[in-house]
């Protein structure tokens, strides 16, 4: 089972000591200095991080390596975007991972380009954006091989949000139609307003995974979990983060 949060010394969680500053943050927000740390973590590691502002909030095991699942899927989608010629059905393929993350669009996309050649520009794009501890061995996630860390997923994140922002901007929406079928956003947090999108993960070695973006008085902030229980408890344990970072920001 993932370790509870009291079981971790203090090694392992490093908690930013921020002094509110004006020069800082932006847009009236204010940061109020050291809430107390969540006390029902239960997960392998975790990250949060302002993307405006760079400043990190919690770095839980930042190098730890584990089954990233298919967040996978972001890269995925990094590399069809970049590599494969642009096209309405290139982004329905996109949109159906981001959606409901369907390993058949990874494959026809993966297979789209040629499979090895798709995987090797993964692998690369990995060692361009400095994620030393990740690792690629299949497009959808399935694979137990295919690890990272959340220092890791966290350069992945901020590059999409500067070069690729439709990737996340797909992942709001609620529901896509294939084959004359509708299938909903399996994120529970799609149509929330303060949703900026995010990823899901899971498999039976992974557990729950998922990567999250949510507005803080104007700020994009990503909150990063891996290694939760289950499917439902990757939402939980978000949303405790979600909480409790909601303290740093007073208006």
């Amino acid at each position: 089972e993932p370790p509870s949060l009291n079981t971790l010394s203090n090694q392992e969680i490093k908690v930013s000591s921020l002094k509110a500053s004006a020069s800082l943050i932006k847009n009236g927000a204010v940061i109020k200095l050291n809430p107390e740390l969540p006390k029902k973590l239960n997960l392998q590691s975790a990250l949060i991080k302002d993307l405006e502002t760079n400043a990190y909030y919690l770095r839980m095991k930042t190098q730890q390596q584990w089954p990233m699942a298919s967040l996978t899927k972001l890269l995925t989608s990094v590399i069809a975007l970049e590599k494969i010629t642009p096209s309405t059905k290139v982004d329905q393929l996109v949109k159906r991972m981001m959606i409901y993350s369907d390993n058949r669009a990874a494959e026809q996309l993966a297979e789209a380009y040629g499979r090895q050649e798709f995987l090797t520009a993964m692998q690369e794009k990995t060692e361009q954006l400095g994620m030393k501890n990740t690792s690629i061995f299949d497009e959808s996630g399935l694979s137990f091989l295919n690890q990272s860390t959340v220092e890791d997923l966290e350069k992945l994140v901020v590059y999409i949000t500067k070069k690729h922002p439709k990737i996340f901007q797909f992942s709001r929406e609620s529901g896509i139609v294939v084959n004359n079928n509708r299938r909903k956003n399996i994120n529970k947090f799609a149509g929330q307003s303060d949703f900026l999108g995010g990823k899901t993960g899971y498999t039976d070695e992974a557990h729950g995974n998922l990567i999250t973006l949510f507005e803080f008085q104007g700020h994009p902030v990503v909150i990063i979990v891996l290694g939760t229980a289950d499917r439902h408890e990757r939402f939980n344990q978000t949303n405790i983060l979600r909480k409790w970072i909601s303290k740093f920001y007073n208006s």
